[in-house]
């Protein structure tokens, strides 16, 4: 199965996280996905605390306003849902994007954070040139998307490795078994974090 780099930006409702805007790339850069989701309710419903973080966000960090988008919020869940069967692994930035991305995708889905393979911040990853979306903010999904490609590319050309998972699942058994084949993830911290 196929392998991807996805980035999310996200507002914040009850201590909880709400997708803004969702990109993918496959690491072979053929397949480009790009969305950015509509309100999923009006901003006045949001208690003040997180009417204040949502409105520093948009000023300070994704510049995303919360009604800006073109795809209703309701196919967010199917969205992910169709990308969680479509690849085996997704790769992201960071702890929270990758819990919040795997409470989404199935558990045939592994979401790996780059940060265990040492990749830099993503501001750092500016030296590799990457397309925008259309709103052409500085921390877009898409264009954080495009440059872990390239940092995974240019990482993989040094020697690194390549991450494979294999699954296989027994006829009467309703969970699949995944062996991780990769220098980072063989080791007893990766395999005690995630019960292998």
């Amino acid at each position: 199965m196929a392998e991807a780099c996805c980035d999310i930006q996200c507002f914040y409702s009850n201590n909880a996280y709400l997708i803004k805007e969702l990109a993918l790339t496959s690491l072979d850069g053929s397949i480009v996905e790009h969305y950015i989701f509509r309100a999923p309710f009006p901003f006045h419903d949001l208690d003040l605390k997180d009417q204040q973080t949502n409105a520093y966000l948009t000023r300070n960090k994704h510049c995303l306003n919360w009604y800006a988008g073109v795809v209703n919020y309701s196919q967010l869940p199917l969205i992910l849902e169709r990308i969680g069967r479509e690849y085996a692994i997704l790769y992201t930035k960071g702890k929270q994007k990758q819990d919040c991305l795997q409470n989404y995708v199935s558990r045939a889905c592994l979401v790996v954070d780059l940060e265990s393979r040492n990749c830099p911040s993503l501001l750092d990853l500016s030296v590799y040139p990457a397309a925008r979306c259309y709103m052409n903010h500085p921390s877009c999904a898409l264009t954080n998307c495009v440059r872990m490609r390239e940092w995974m590319d240019a990482d993989l050309n040094k020697g690194v490795g390549s991450l494979s998972i294999s699954t296989s699942r027994s006829p009467d058994c309703a969970f699949e078994t995944r062996s991780v084949n990769h220098p980072v993830y063989n080791n007893e911290l990766f395999s005690r974090e995630h019960g292998r």
